[in-house]
């Protein structure tokens, strides 16, 4: 199934996946997820992007398995 995204959610899409590059490529690997996770909420933040960590969100599924 092909998603077709507005403008705005493509270029934060964009931004969010080279924001998460940039910050593997910084620390390398073999370091621990949430030090990921916390450095690529800090230069989001940096970049004006409102971003939360963890934060409780609902979501529907289908009752058919």
């Amino acid at each position: 199934m092909r998603v077709f995204l507005g403008p705005e959610i493509k270029t934060l899409t964009e931004r969010a996946i080279g924001t998460a590059y940039e910050v593997y490529n910084t620390l390398g690997q073999g370091i621990v997820g949430p030090v990921y996770q916390k450095a690529l909420v800090h230069d989001l933040r940096e970049r004006g992007q409102d971003v939360g960590l963890e934060v409780p969100s609902s979501s529907r599924t289908s009752s058919r398995c």
